[in-house]
């Protein structure tokens, strides 16, 4: 998926309003250097959710589909996945503009 967070946060705006407000509440009265506490009691306190089946199915006049060949697939559904691709030679290199 390509796109920027302002319209993915509007279509979890327009489907969760309740998650997204759980968020945008917490975050507002967080003092710094509390961040990390703060998120991990919001998240302890919200329902799980499926972010294909509850925002992006839910809302397909917000997407689009282009062909586009050379590319692959990588699955980042969970946080050890996402930390995993960032650790691959080639994730590094672009990241920090050395090839």
């Amino acid at each position: 998926m390509v796109g920027r967070v302002s319209a993915f946060l509007e279509m979890v705006r327009r489907s969760l309003p309740d998650l997204l407000a759980s968020f945008e509440s917490t975050w507002a009265g967080t003092k710094p250097g509390e961040e990390a506490s703060a998120l991990n009691e919001l998240f302890s306190s919200i329902p799980n959710s499926n972010f294909s089946d509850e925002v992006l199915s839910v809302r397909p006049t917000d997407l689009a589909v282009f062909p586009a060949r050379g590319l692959g697939w990588t699955d980042l559904g969970e946080p050890e996945r996402a930390i995993s691709t960032l650790q691959l030679p080639l994730v590094r290199s672009v990241s920090t503009g050395r090839m």
